[in-house]
């Protein structure tokens, strides 16, 4: 696969172009829309050259500088599969109810918005991975798809345990007597990953995690792992309907002869952190992480 370059950040020097996108059925997008345009009018070196508001037209050639995604993390992962292999970077502006990919509050706009013109912002690079579906045993694959969360292989109705079978770079690592299985992104730790109890990940590591969903057993734990390692899964058993589900979508399903191959992804997704851009604060703001609990006071008797 052709490794796409990242495109160049402007200087602190020159206007920085900004694409605003967003989910437009939502009326809360277009008020933070108009508050970014009255923001922009008024702090020197941005300009919007971009609005897009709809679900399905391609974003793999957009001709901005940064795009300021507003909605919830599904939106940002919605607009990062538009981007295709030519990913814009992307500031996420949190109209939902968690926001980790979208770290920015509508509150913090100002802020952020003159963090961008002085060029006092940097860019982070979220690492993808590339799930690869092999059918009956054919060494090519038949569908090659792309996640920034996670890839997950799950039991479908009747919702059978299903024995999944992990090799690792090409020996075999693990079976998972379980509902199903999650490999997840650094960056999607905090997702379906973190729901099974699977660890958090600082999101620019290159890692993966490799978590089991309500596994039938006392010693299967998640594993953390290095993300240039390929990842085999397949399914054992032939009455054990499953499907594969990629970040939240596709539910394509699987069968005993067929492989579902993981491996690192290229592009990575360029995201923009600024000084209102916290993870660990986000952590324990939004998941309660590292506070105290209910009536605990920190202190001991």
């Amino acid at each position: 696969m052709e490794i796409v370059k990242p495109k160049a950040r402007p200087s602190s020097e020159s206007t920085v172009r900004l694409a605003v996108l967003g989910h437009g059925g939502r009326d809360s997008v277009h008020e933070v829309a108009d508050r970014i345009r009255s923001i922009v009018k008024e702090v020197p070196r941005l300009k919007i050259i971009c609005e897009d508001f709809s679900a399905e037209s391609s974003l793999e050639y957009l001709d901005a500088d940064l795009a300021l995604v507003l909605g919830g993390d599904g939106t940002v992962l919605r607009v990062s599969r538009r981007m295709g292999q030519n990913p814009t970077p992307i500031l996420g502006v949190n109209l939902g109810r968690l926001g980790f990919l979208t770290e920015i509050s509508p509150e913090s706009l100002s802020l952020a918005l003159e963090d961008l013109a002085r060029g006092d912002y940097r860019i982070d690079e979220l690492m993808t991975l590339e799930c690869r579906l092999y059918r009956d045993g054919r060494p090519e694959p038949d569908l090659v798809l792309r996640a920034l969360n996670d890839v997950v292989l799950r039991a479908a109705p009747p919702f059978k345990l299903l024995d999944i079978d992990l090799l690792i770079d090409g020996r075999p690592a693990a079976r998972y007597r379980s509902d199903g299985l999650i490999i997840a992104t650094a960056a999607g730790s905090t997702a379906h990953n973190l729901s099974a109890g699977g660890p958090i990940l600082c999101p620019e590591a290159l890692m993966v995690v490799i978590t089991p969903i309500a596994p039938h057993t006392l010693t299967q734990r998640p594993l953390v792992d290095d993300a240039r390692k390929t990842y085999r899964l397949s399914i054992e058993g032939p009455n054990t309907p499953t499907v594969l589900v990629v970040d939240g979508h596709e539910d394509l399903p699987i069968f005993p002869s067929d492989i579902v191959e993981v491996v690192r992804g290229q592009p990575s997704l360029p995201v923009v952190r600024t000084s209102a851009s916290h993870f660990y604060g986000n952590l324990s703001e939004k998941l309660g992480w590292g506070s105290y609990l209910p009536g605990d006071r920190g202190g001991r008797n």
